[in-house]
């Protein structure tokens, strides 16, 4: 069984969600899903992220570790060099 959540939304939302279900041949409710559930994927690739950041800068700050900008440009070159073009 699904669960039906009610949304209140002003009329401008409102008239854009009816006007954006006829362009996309579908209802109000499948579009408000759509919306959710994009933006819950957005927001779950940013904690996901923030977490692999925030252990990187962890490792930085304990081994002090890193590559520098001048070893990260001649890896590209080196890149560069080996991609047919």
């Amino acid at each position: 069984m699904e669960n039906q959540v009610h949304i209140p939304v002003d009329a401008s939302l409102h008239a854009r969600m009816v006007a954006a279900s006829e362009r996309y041949h579908t209802d109000e409710q499948e579009l408000f899903r759509r919306a959710a559930e994009e933006f819950l994927a957005k927001g779950d690739a940013y904690e996901i992220e923030k977490h692999e950041d925030e252990q990187r800068l962890r490792r930085y700050r304990e081994t002090g570790e890193h590559v520098s900008h001048e070893a990260m440009k001649l890896w590209v070159d080196g890149l560069r060099a080996r991609s047919p073009e």
